[in-house]
């Protein structure tokens, strides 16, 4: 931090924590700030850069001498904002460490990570340390899972709470709660009250878990004093990040289903897409899922049972393997589901084989990998893409009619 001069100083930072959303937010808030003149950088899952991305890590969040690096570019290409994806494991590992955070959000938390943290105790705490051990100055916490609850109790009276829900309690605090919820083919109408007053939202992103993250966005463009109708329109005109709930449409033309790709790798984030998807589908769904090798195989089932459940077509197949055996972790998605189309370890033809049955009306989800252009199989890293696997599997198919 020294070395760099104090780059957090000059740059107004907004770290983004939680199991899912933590992509969506920052780089809503990235694209939503830059669309209003004022440049925003983005560090993440996707990469690094100030629009458009450019460069990619393995990391969530980088390492501490990267990250004030990048936060230093920033300030030296004139960025006035970063957007900041913070991962527990960043938290655990000091990762964040001299970074001087203007604000925090708190999307949501969720069964992940317990291979790493132990307990959803510990694991919760982590994240909640973003905001009780920094001096933040904007505290946005979204209260719609009993752990954002939680920290927004001990977050104090000036933190402002969100809420996808109709009817929360607000205790005196400033608030952005969502009134109604109008889905559509592409989007929402979405109308909203809070303590700046009332606006209307029409979010070009599919999914309620989507309108829950767009109000944290709004909450923060609120806290940076932008008018409500401004932060609203602007809301009008984001779009979804790279695998997330992206759609695969290009120019294919011809009587072929909807495809999305998107990165939800965990039972909660996946049965928040499928019950997204379900209300834009006119015919059956369809979900090819997966799930990574040498990491918590207490959720393989958990995901089994949300799929097996809200998808009329379940395709278990290979995601990460890494170590493991991908057979061996196919086996315990089953052991929580009753009923599935097919096994297909091969995730190509797995895709493929969704992609080629589905009805014209029917929706597909390719789960688990979103941006992610590789596979991991053992020491291997291979270059794997689902867009572009669903991209050929539909041309192939387009090309068939």
């Amino acid at each position: 931090n020294r070395w760099y001069k104090s780059p957090s100083e000059a740059v107004k930072v907004t770290g983004v924590t939680g199991t899912n959303g933590k992509t969506t937010v920052a780089f809503l808030v990235s694209q939503a700030l830059s669309l209003l003149d004022r440049k925003c950088g983005y560090i993440g899952t996707l990469g690094s850069g100030i629009s458009p991305i450019k460069s990619s890590g393995s990391l969530t969040t980088p390492a501490c001498l990267d990250l004030h690096e990048i936060l230093a570019g920033f300030r030296d290409n004139d960025a006035s904002y970063a957007a900041v994806e913070v991962s527990s494991h960043a938290l655990e590992q000091f990762r964040v460490d001299g970074v001087k955070f203007d604000s925090a959000v708190f999307t949501n938390l969720s069964r992940d990570h317990i291979d790493y943290h132990g307990s959803m105790e510990a694991y919760f705490e982590t994240k909640a340390s973003l905001f009780l051990d920094h001096d933040v100055r904007n505290q946005i916490v979204s209260i719609d899972t009993r752990f954002g609850v939680e920290l927004a109790n001990r977050c104090g009276a000036n933190v402002v709470i969100v809420s996808a829900k109709t009817d929360p309690p607000v205790n005196g605090r400033p608030y952005v709660f969502v009134n109604s919820i109008d889905a559509s083919e592409s989007g929402s109408h979405v109308i909203v009250r809070s303590s700046w007053g009332g606006g209307e939202i029409d979010l070009r992103l599919i999914g309620d878990f989507n309108v829950a993250n767009a109000l944290e966005v709004l909450a923060l463009l609120l806290c940076y004093e932008i008018p409500l109708d401004e932060a609203c329109a602007v809301l009008g005109n984001v779009t979804a990040p790279p695998g997330r709930m992206e759609p695969i449409k290009d120019l294919i033309e011809g009587d072929l289903p909807q495809v999305y790709v998107d990165y939800s790798h965990t039972p909660a984030s996946l049965e928040a897409a499928l019950q997204a998807l379900r209300l834009h589908c006119q015919g059956e769904l369809w979900c090819i899922f997966g799930c990574g090798g040498d990491r918590d195989p207490g959720k393989r089932p958990m995901m089994g049972e949300v799929v097996g459940t809200l998808a009329d077509h379940a395709i278990v197949t290979s995601d990460n393997p890494r170590y493991e055996l991908p057979l061996v972790i196919i086996n315990d998605i089953l052991g929580g589901m009753d009923k599935h189309e097919a096994v297909i370890d091969n995730r190509m033809e797995a895709i493929a084989y969704a992609i080629s049955h589905a009805r014209t009306k029917d929706i597909v989800l390719i789960a688990g990998k979103g941006h992610e252009n590789y596979q991991l199989i053992g020491d291997e890293k291979k270059f794997f893409s689902d867009h572009e696997v669903a991209r050929e599997s539909l041309r192939i198919r387009a090309g068939a009619q």
